[in-house]
């Protein structure tokens, strides 16, 4: 056991001990704290930032969506062979829709469908429209309803030097028979441009994956097809996460977290947007002052024990006088 000789020992032990513990301890405390702060304030701004290039994209393709949900509807209406024919010009003139395409599987001119012809006819008669085409006039058959509108994932189209997705209904007749498919192509680098040139997409490793992870576009140069095939922890874990929840943030287990990921799911595709950043990065601010105060506390903890010495030694000086 050590025995504290000395007026002066006693006082360095007795105040300097407990004065440094309570200076560190606090700090300890209140970087923890700010670090929770930081993380958490970090992830609300990533989910919205994520939500607001998500809005991006579902608002391309909201249009064409509700344009092929109209023409769904329109089958009930009157002069239906005129409206769909106006709903098809209005998807073919969207500016990143490249192709429209109504494919029957068989062509059965019943008589109501006789009966819409020559009615679009009487429409045409005496417009500037002289020639009506036989594609025009065998394009529109009658349907029951639309069946649910799909998206196809990024394929290359060698004629337009791109990807391209595909929006595509069945329509069925009363019976639920499908009789045709509507599709309607749209260049898949138009829908995602916007959401390119945004800074934290080219700053951090961003996704676009679908619901199994299969990577859609990256601003990475790793060729590999899925989310969390490199054996990463933390995208594993998000690839886990996203089955479950539509947005939210993941921390590794480390402490403070190596890496941390953001992801959102878009409405109109079954998509989501998946962002990773290394956890210094969010973390430098915290971390420059956690070396501050560190430097500081020590200079204060010095700084006390001079003045304990030279307290002490003027009292010992005048107890020895």
């Amino acid at each position: 056991m050590i025995r504290l000789k000395g007026l002066r020992q006693k006082y360095s032990v007795f105040i300097l001990f407990p004065v440094t513990i309570l200076i560190f301890g606090m700090g300890y405390a209140g970087f923890t704290y700010a670090r929770k702060q930081l993380l958490t304030q970090w992830g609300e701004s990533t989910i919205l930032k994520l939500q607001r290039a998500a809005h991006h994209i579902d608002m391309r393709l909201s249009k064409p969506r509700d344009l092929i949900k109209l023409f769904h509807k329109s089958t009930n209406i009157e002069h239906a062979v005129h409206a769909q024919n106006l709903i098809l010009e209005q998807l073919r003139a969207l500016e990143w829709v490249t192709r429209v395409d109504l494919i029957w599987e068989k062509i059965n001119l019943n008589t109501e469908y006789e009966m819409n012809i020559h009615h679009y006819l009487q429409l045409k008669k005496g417009s500037e429209h002289d020639v009506i085409e036989k594609r025009e006039m065998v394009e529109i058959m009658p349907f029951h309803r639309g069946d649910i509108i799909r998206i196809t994932p990024p394929k290359f189209d060698a004629t337009l030097g791109g990807k391209t997705v595909i929006l595509s209904s069945t329509l069925k007749d009363a019976n639920d028979i499908s009789v045709g498919i509507l599709e309607v192509e749209i260049i898949f680098r138009n829908l995602i441009d916007t959401v390119r040139a945004t800074g934290w997409w080219q700053e951090h490793k961003a996704f676009l994956v679908n619901e199994e992870g299969e990577i859609l576009s990256s601003n990475t140069e790793e060729k590999r097809r899925k989310l969390g095939e490199n054996n990463s922890p933390i995208e594993q874990s998000t690839l886990y996460a996203m089955k479950s929840v539509p947005f939210g943030t993941i921390f590794d287990k480390d402490i403070p977290p190596k890496e941390i990921s953001g992801f959102y799911k878009l409405e109109q595709a079954p998509w989501m947007l998946v962002l990773i950043v290394p956890g210094k990065d969010i973390l430098s601010t915290i971390t420059r002052f956690r070396i501050s105060f560190f430097v500081f506390s020590v200079v204060f903890v010095l700084l006390i024990l001079f003045v304990i010495r030279f307290v002490t030694g003027r009292t010992v000086s005048s107890i020895k006088d």
